[in-house]
């Protein structure tokens, strides 16, 4: 699990590090976000916050369309490790999601769930790329995985927890929090 709680904060790191934030929240941009589930109407009043926290989570949500195999296109991993690093790696992507969710910038979930509807529509035709994921299949999601709570609390607060000690996450956090005053 640590290995893949690195593996996300060096992803972030790269992302940010080498200006690819703003090509993953491309989407984040848009004149209008139509974030609600279950809505087509598009949300016009959004902050410089809403679209940090938009293009962080949406760096996150790149991360999860990759950690099945991770950095090797060509791993030798089994398929049971795939489906491992796909749970876990989702439990990141949530547990991330929510310690951004509180960051003081923005509204706490507008940015988010735009970036989460954004990732979903990129499996299918009308939306996307038409590229498969478990974010694109529906088993990852806001809510967890499958639709379930992720692991137990303890599992999800070890997550948490390491991810709040990060100094790396905590000090992009606090930017997009800083630069949305």
């Amino acid at each position: 699990m640590k290995a893949l709680l690195d593996e996300f904060v060096a992803h972030m790191k790269y992302t940010i590090d080498d200006e690819l934030l703003d090509a993953f929240g491309t989407n984040c941009e848009n004149a209008g976000w139509d974030y609600e589930d279950n809505s087509n109407i598009l949300y016009k009043g959004f902050s410089t916050g809403d679209v940090m926290k938009c293009k962080l989570m949406s760096a996150a949500l790149v991360f999860m369309n990759t950690v099945r195999i991770g950095k090797n296109a060509h791993s030798d991993r089994s398929p049971n490790d795939q489906d491992m690093r796909e749970i876990l790696g989702c439990v990141v992507v949530n547990m991330y999601m929510n310690i951004l969710r509180n960051a003081k910038c923005g509204h706490k979930w507008k940015g988010i769930h735009y970036a989460w509807k954004v990732a979903k529509k990129m499996g299918n035709d009308e939306g996307g790329a038409a590229f498969r994921s478990a974010i694109t299949h529906g088993t990852c999601s806001r809510d967890g995985w499958r639709y379930l709570n992720i692991g137990k609390k303890d599992i999800r607060s070890a997550v948490d927890a390491w991810l709040r000690n990060n100094e790396h996450i905590m000090a992009e956090i606090q930017k997009a929090e800083a630069s949305a005053e």
